[in-house]
């Protein structure tokens, strides 16, 4: 038998029977407050444990659907499922400081070799904006949670898999990159990895155009630095449009460069300036 209050305001006339505490057999209590009233839980110590047992319980449920809903998010943005667990709020200062820098529309590009803790850095500061845009409020089938924050978190074969998908259909690619202006936040990791085709570069280039155009913030990891990145982009004959996406990522992103070893096999990296 619930211990709680009823949440229907009764009249604050009694009733003529009185409920009985199932833990210690006493009747329970009529509490009058103004023209309503109800029944007061008993104060034995079985039903106060009870009642402390069953707020507990309600309490870890809530954390659990709170939990479950940062989960969802995370995934909607794309972000993989390893770091989920693995980074958490408190967030590292390095990924708060590349959040702190997308929520005033200022981009990053992580420049480093394999290894250098890239990939974490950016997806902890996706964490940290999504959770940022989001707020929960009410209580119960009454509660809502208005998520202000759309990121997402690609790669550059995410970029080319929707492309091949839209090829000859200018339209469909035309509203995949309307859907990629239109985000607060936008992460492209290991930039500079796909094969660099001409059209691949080209479909590059025009997801980052859109951001820049909108001045929209975008996070980019990349293993090459502008030059080596123009080199690498104009492999197949491509030199005007990896010219111009570098370009636009000079202008977008504050460059920060990762020095160390593979944190995977030793040591640690740290994060130098420009």
């Amino acid at each position: 038998m619930p211990m709680q209050p009823p949440t229907t305001q009764e009249s604050a006339s009694s009733p003529t029977s009185a409920p009985i505490c199932p833990f210690c057999g006493r009747e329970r209590s009529w509490v009058t407050l103004g023209q309503y009233g109800f029944w007061a839980p008993c104060d034995c110590p079985d039903a106060q444990a009870h009642d402390k047992a069953q707020k507990a319980e309600e309490e870890r449920a809530k954390a659990a659907e709170l939990e479950e809903a940062r989960l969802r998010r995370y995934r909607r943005a794309g972000i993989p499922e390893r770091w989920h667990s693995e980074l958490g709020n408190p967030y590292d200062p390095g990924a708060l400081s590349i959040c702190a820098a997308a929520v005033q529309g200022k981009g990053t590009w992580l420049i480093g070799k394999v290894g250098l803790g890239k990939t974490r850095a950016v997806m902890g500061a996706a964490m940290a904006y999504v959770d940022r845009g989001s707020r929960s409020a009410g209580e119960g089938m009454s509660r809502i949670t208005v998520e202000g924050a759309k990121v997402s978190c690609i790669t550059e074969e995410d970029i080319l898999s929707a492309a091949g998908s839209a090829y000859g259909k200018k339209d469909a690619f035309d509203a995949y990159l309307d859907e990629i202006r239109k985000l607060d936040l936008l992460v492209i990791d290991d930039l500079g990895k796909a094969k660099p085709t001409p059209w691949a570069v080209q479909k590059i280039f025009a997801v980052i155009d859109c951001r820049y155009s909108a001045k929209k913030p975008l996070i980019v990891t990349s293993q090459y630095g502008p030059s080596d990145l123009i080199a690498r982009l104009s492999q197949e004959g491509e030199d005007q449009s990896a010219r111009a996406l570098v370009s636009r990522l000079c202008a977008m992103c504050d460059r920060k460069r990762l020095q160390g070893h593979d944190h995977r096999l030793a040591g640690d990296a740290h994060v130098a300036g420009n």
